[in-house]
Formats: structure tokens, C-alpha cells, sequence
């Protein structure tokens, strides 16, 4: 009985620590082709819980034309 009460408390301090060390990635416009003008408005992204937060916008993106974007807002 002793054993089960301290795998549970074992168990609970390591998942405890893993919704802590959670990965949130933000990512917005990544990896498109754009063959001639593009405009897109405001974009915001918003993360309600803890953890380590990566971020990109536009990246990895090949315009022919014209590329306008509004404002872009990723908060954690």
C-alpha cells in the first residue's frame, strides 16, 4: 500500500512537470507560393496558458507580386 501511495505522488510530480515544460509554437504564413499580389489584414494569436513559446511569422514564403500585410500581434 505504501508503494502505491508513493508511485502516485511520483506520478503526479511528473506530470505536473510536464504540462509546465509544455511547447507552444505561434506560426502564421509559413511555407506558401504567391504568384502575384497578396494583402492580408490584422492577425493576432494569443496564448491563454503557461509554457516556452516559439514563434514565426511569414517565413519560408515566395511573392511574384505585391505583399501588404496588416498588423501582426502574437502574445503569450
Amino acid at each position: 500500500m505504501e508503494d502505491d501511495e508513493a508511485f502516485s505522488k511520483k506520478l503526479k510530480a511528473l506530470m505536473h512537470e510536464l504540462k509546465s515544460d509544455e511547447q507552444i509554437k505561434h506560426i502564421f504564413f509559413k511555407g506558401n507560393k504567391i504568384k502575384g499580389d497578396a494583402e492580408i489584414g490584422d492577425v493576432e494569436q494569443i496564448t491563454t496558458r503557461g509554457g516556452s513559446v516559439t514563434e514565426e511569422a511569414v517565413t519560408e514564403v515566395e511573392v511574384g507580386g505585391n505583399f501588404k500585410i496588416g498588423d501582426v500581434k502574437q502574445q503569450s
